[in-house]
């Protein structure tokens, strides 16, 4: 079954160059906004498929590279400059090599996990999380592109349900793991291996930590300040008609005894 789901993808994804190249350039320089639901000082990440375009497509490439760093430049360019909160966001793939499992290239954080457009992923990037098996939602939404799902494309990942490294990591001779970003089981990292990793194909991608910016709140002197001059005209226009009532003369007739 998996190997048929597998086929599907690769075939979904050939059908994919129809979309053009160009397309996925406009992501350059887009500002990602906070989810819903956090609070000033929360911590949270991001993460995207870079799939799109077909097999020629800027979104994807192929796995023949073993150095992690290779895969982490390529999503990090892809990504091209995103920022939050007026940052540019750091990117690292969702990736693992011979040498590198990916459960450490993405770090243990307690930290959620949302898709551009702000949907939840995962609580965590721990064995409770992202590494546990299954995701809330999938990885499915291209950076850039919020509306645009990429069902079951291909993405290269190298790594199990834990987020170590498989049999076959990225950089084998030959053979590399695949995961599926229209899932949100196990088969979103690992849904078997192709035999080629000439091929080119997505990758996953995750921000790092990221901390929603505090409030503006006025200083202290500021605030002191204020409510000095609201209470002081507050006053001056009671006292004002008090005033011009006791200082204006009566008028009326003239004193009989003049």
């Amino acid at each position: 079954m998996a190997g048929q789901k597998l086929g599907l993808a690769l075939a979904t994804a050939m059908l994919w160059i129809g979309f053009g190249v160009g397309g996925w350039a406009e992501a350059a320089g887009i500002e990602l906004q906070t989810p819903a639901g956090l609070s000033p000082g929360d911590d949270f990440r991001f993460a995207f498929a870079t799939a799109g375009g077909g097999n020629l497509g800027p979104g994807n490439r192929d796995a023949t590279s073993s150095d992690i760093t290779v895969y982490n430049s390529f999503v990090n360019t892809f990504a091209g400059g995103a920022t939050y909160n007026s940052t540019v966001i750091s990117w690292v793939a969702i990736a693992s090599t011979p040498s590198k499992d990916a459960i450490d290239n993405v770090g243990l954080s307690l930290d959620p996990v949302y898709l551009p457009d702000g949907t939840l992923v995962t609580t965590s990037t721990t064995s409770s999380g992202l590494w546990s098996g299954s995701l809330l939602h999938p990885i499915h939404q291209i950076l850039g592109f919020p509306d645009v799902g990429v069902q079951d494309a291909a993405i290269w990942t190298g790594t199990d349900t834990t987020g170590h490294a498989t049999t076959t990591p990225l950089g084998s001779p030959t053979v590399a793991t695949l995961g599926l970003s229209g899932h949100n089981g196990g088969q979103w990292v690992d849904s078997g291996s192709i035999q080629s990793t000439l091929l080119k194909f997505g990758f996953y991608a995750i921000s790092s930590e990221l901390v929603v910016p505090q409030s503006v709140v006025p200083e202290p002197s500021s605030l002191w300040m204020a409510g000095i001059a609201i209470s002081a005209g507050l006053a001056y226009g009671w006292y004002r008609p008090r005033r011009d009532q006791r200082w204006q003369k009566p008028v009326g007739p003239p004193d009989a005894t003049e």
